[in-house]
This record gives structure tokens, C-alpha cells and sequence, in this order.
């Protein structure tokens, strides 16, 4: 299944494609970003959704669009990012009237929703112009001006100054909510700074001076002395990295490290992971793009998996590699609100067309079987059975239709004068016999042709109700992935999830 901009979306390209030069012209930057704009949205439906916000970013970096905005606002929306998506949204609704109705309306809509999954913050401390990290991210200095805005869920809060320091804490933080958190920081009494250590693989040991100072991902900065200092990472399967850095009295330094992979590791020291994953699904593996998206080989540990697939919300969870495992990862994947909302109603209107047609198929199946015993009843009151013998018995025609007949036609009798006006009446009566027969016939065809037509449409709409999904199996469905063959050491097997 391939993801679109529907809707609004749609009319947003529509909107770009047509601009006036007053809105995408033709000047270099004005024709990048229309490029980028149209590369943004081919991303966008491939469901590499990272790579369109980029690619809008840059867009509107150039050529800044209310157009780019809704649709920044609507990726961020895919990404998980209500912060964000709601930034998009606010400065795109500035515009006001101005802006196409169908367009402002989603906006005004997706904006509620993303509102809705953001939580707000107010944290304090007792030293001014202290640092707030929010999850290793600058978030400003005390005392803040407005609360903090960040996206529902789990984040890491630490405050530090210069000559202070604190411990960090972990708060989960519900939507809509507003909380504030308070810091007392102690003076440390020596000279000295902090160092935050990043790297996007988890699992990897930090040494400073030789030190260990723990593994990744470090929820809180190093508090170091002050001077030059010796950093190294390392993790088992991966190629370690010591590098140096200075760190200023008081300062925060910031070192990232990227392992690579060693191809020297022994294979006890690999695990394998297989993956049920819808078709079109990306998978990054510890911040980078895995060229295999279904089995993964990887050094045993910890590992950092972001799943993206067409209509799903992009999932970000941690796994632990064994050292020579083989093991079957099912993912908890869901369908995006809009995705969800589309296949629910898509299955409510399988179930009232299969109402409707179950409506229809009894009537035709109950006026298919009165018209069948219209027709026998008909039968019975025209006495064809009675009428058809006679005249199998004594064919009709000028002249040759035999004296012994006429008592069973013409009980009253008749004479040799009469002959002749009762051969045309015996040839009258064979006519209307005909017709009566042809009613008859033409009354059981359409009531068979009824019947027919009432019993295979009962049977398709029960077919239909029966495979239709319900809600639940709706949600199910965002896991599963198509069937397919590996080739093992004892043989050929179907794997995956239906």
C-alpha cells in the first residue's frame, strides 16, 4: 500500500503547482524549492517520512509558503512530533481568510488533535541562568519565560551552572497536562565543567581518563574537572574511539561518537533478528538506514530499531541481541489516525452494503417464490394438464381434426354443417391453450431467474459480512506482513504473519 496526501494534501500540491511567480517563481531559489516541494511530497507517499520533512524544511527555508507549512505541520503530524506539527499549523493559520477553507478547516482539525498530545512544563531552580537540558537538547535558561512545550511521554530534565550541580530526573508527562518541577542546586566547590557524550548506538561504554562513567545512552552530562581529557567508547562487535577534549571552567563540551562495526568480530558474537514487516517498511537500526529491512545481523547488546511503513506510525523501540540467536521480532506497529479512520469506515460501509444487499436478495428470494406459486396456481385454475392431453391426443387442423374429439372440446356435440366453424374454433382453442402455456412458462422463468438472483445475493452479503474486519482486527492488521519463503538447512518454509 502506497501513503498519499489526500484531501487538502492534494489541493496543496495543486495549490504550489499553479502558484504565481508573487508565491514560487522562477528565480533559482524560488525553483529549488518548488523541486524540493515535489521531492518532499514522492518521499512523503514512498513513506520515508524523515527524508520529506528534510526535504520541505529546505523548501521553505527558501521560499517560505503557507502551502509548505501545512504540509511541514502534516509530516511532523506522521513523525510524531506534536510540538512541532503544532508550530507548523499555529503560522500557517495566521494566514487567516486567505487561506483556501478546505485547507484552513484540516489545519484548524489536525492542530486540536496534535494540541491535545503535548504536555506543558515549568521548571525552576534556585540559581538564575542555570542551563535546562530537555533529553540531552538545550531548552533554554532559568528563569524561563513561558512553560516548555514537549510532545507526551517520558523525558529526562537537568539543570546544571557553573560551579552547581544537580541531580537529573525522569518525568512522564501526559497530554494537555501542565506540571513544573523544581531544581536545588548545590554548590560543588571546585573548578570545574561537563561533558555530554552522545551516540546514537546504545549500549556503549564511556570511559573518561579510563575511567567508566557508564553506558549509553547517558541520561545526564558528565561533571569533570576542568582541563584536557581523554574519552574513549567502546562496545564488544564494534571498533572503539578515544578522542580528546577540553573542557572550560564552568562550560559544557559535547563529544558524539559513531562506532563502527568491526569486521574482525567473531561470529559468537553476533545474533540474528527477523522481522514481520508490512510491505514498503524502512527500518533504521541505531540511527542508520538498514540496507536489509527483514533479517538483521548484529552485535549482541542492546539496539535501537525506528520502523517506518506506509500508513503506520513510525515505532521506535530498544532490543537485546543474544550472542548466536536467532529470534522472531513481532512489531507492535499501528495505523496512523487518518489510515485507521479510513479502513474503519471502509469496513462500516462493507457492512451496510451487505445489509443492503441482504435486504434485496430476500426480497427477490420471497417474490421469486411467490411468482413460482403464482404460476402453479395459475397452472391449476387454466386446467393446462387436462387441456394438453386432448390436444396431444387430436392434433388440430383444417380438416383433419377427428369426430371422437369434439365431446372432449365441445361436450354439447355438433353436427356435419357445424364441422367447419368448429374446426376453427378447435384452432382457436389451440391458440389460447398456446398463450396460457406461454404465460405459465414465462411466470416460473421469472420466478426462477428471481430466486436465483435473491439466493446468490443473500450469499455474497453473508460472504461479505463474514470476511468484513471489525475494528479490533483493524488494529491487527497494522502488524501484519505478507507470507514469504526461506530457504534453511532443513528445507523450505513459509515465514511471516497474515
Amino acid at each position: 500500500m502506497t501513503s498519499r496526501l489526500r484531501g487538502p494534501a492534494a489541493l496543496a500540491l495543486l495549490f504550489v503547482l499553479v502558484a504565481p511567480s508573487s508565491a514560487l517563481g522562477q528565480s533559482p531559489e524560488r525553483a529549488e524549492a518548488r523541486e524540493r516541494f515535489e521531492r518532499g511530497l514522492a518521499l512523503y507517499d514512498e513513506g520515508r517520512f524523515d527524508a520529506a520533512l528534510a526535504e520541505l524544511t529546505r523548501a521553505h527555508e527558501l521560499a517560505p509558503s503557507a502551502t509548505v507549512l501545512f504540509n511541514l505541520g502534516r509530516v511532523h503530524a506522521r513523525l510524531g512530533h506534536p510540538v512541532e506539527s503544532t508550530e507548523a499549523f499555529e503560522r500557517y493559520l495566521e494566514g487567516g481568510a486567505s487561506l483556501p477553507a478546505a485547507q484552513r478547516e484540516a489545519a484548524e482539525r489536525e492542530l486540536q488533535i496534535q494540541r491535545s498530545r503535548i504536555a506543558y512544563l515549568t521548571v525552576e531552580a534556585n540559581v538564575d541562568g542555570a542551563s535546562i537540558n530537555v533529553d540531552g537538547a538545550s531548552a533554554g535558561r532559568t528563569p524561563l519565560a513561558r512553560e516548555l512545550r514537549l510532545a507526551a511521554g517520558d523525558h529526562v530534565i537537568a539543570v546544571g551552572a557553573p560551579g552547581y550541580e544537580s541531580e537529573p530526573r525522569r518525568l512522564s508527562l501526559a497530554g494537555g497536562v501542565h506540571e513544573s518541577v523544581r531544581f536545588e542546586l548545590r554548590e560543588t566547590g571546585s573548578l570545574r565543567g561537563s561533558l555530554r557524550v552522545r551516540t546514537a548506538l546504545p549500549g556503549v561504554s564511556v570511559l573518561v581518563d579510563d575511567e567508566p562513567q557508564g553506558v549509553t545512552p547517558l541520561s545526564r552530562s558528565l561533571s569533570v574537572s576542568a582541563g584536557r581529557h581523554r574519552v574513549r567508547a567502546e562496545r564488544s562487535g564494534y571498533l572503539g574511539i578515544e578522542r580528546e577534549v577540553v573542557v572550560d571552567i564552568g562550560a559544557e563540551s559535547e563529544l558524539a561518537f559513531t562506532l563502527e562495526r568491526d569486521p574482525d568480530a567473531p561470529r559468537d558474537l553476533l545474533g540474528t533478528l527477523r522481522l514481520a514487516l508490512p510491505g514498503g517498511a524502512a527500518v533504521r537500526v541505531d540511527g542508520a538506514a538498514s540496507d536489509e529491512a527483514r533479517t538483521l545481523e548484529l552485535p549482541v547488546g542492546p539496539h535501537r530499531l525506528l520502523v517506518e511503513a506506509p500508513d503506520r506510525a513510525p515505532l521506535e523501540l530498544d532490543v537485546e541481541v543474544e550472542a548466536g540467536a536467532s529470534r522472531d521480532l513481532a512489531l507492535p506497529l499501528r495505523w496512523t489516525p487518518e489510515a485507521r479512520h479510513e479502513q474503519v469506515s471502509s469496513a462500516e460501509s462493507r457492512r451496510v452494503a451487505s445489509a443492503a444487499l441482504t435486504v434485496t436478495g430476500s426480497l427477490l428470494l420471497a417474490l421469486g417464490a411467490a411468482t413460482l406459486i403464482a404460476a402453479e396456481v395459475r397452472h391449476g385454475e387454466l386446467d393446462l394438464d387436462a387441456r394438453r392431453q386432448v390436444f396431444e391426443a387430436c392434433p388440430v387442423g383444417l380438416g383433419s381434426f377427428p369426430a371422437s374429439c369434439y365431446g372432449p372440446l365441445f361436450p354439447w356435440g355438433i353436427d356435419e354443417a357445424e364441422l367447419e366453424r368448429d374446426e376453427a374454433y378447435a384452432q382457436r382453442a389451440r391458440g389460447e391453450f398456446d398463450g396460457d402455456v406461454d404465460e405459465i412458462n414465462a411466470l416460473r422463468a421469472v420466478g426462477w431467474v428471481a430466486a436465483a438472483v435473491g439466493a446468490v445475493g443473500t450469499l455474497v452479503s453473508v460472504i461479505v459480512l463474514a470476511t468484513t474486519p471489525s475494528e479490533e482486527d483493524v488494529d491487527a492488521a497494522a502488524s501484519r506482513a505478507h507470507l514469504e519463503l526461506r530457504v534453511g538447512p532443513t528445507g523450505v518454509a513459509l515465514a511471516g504473519s497474515l
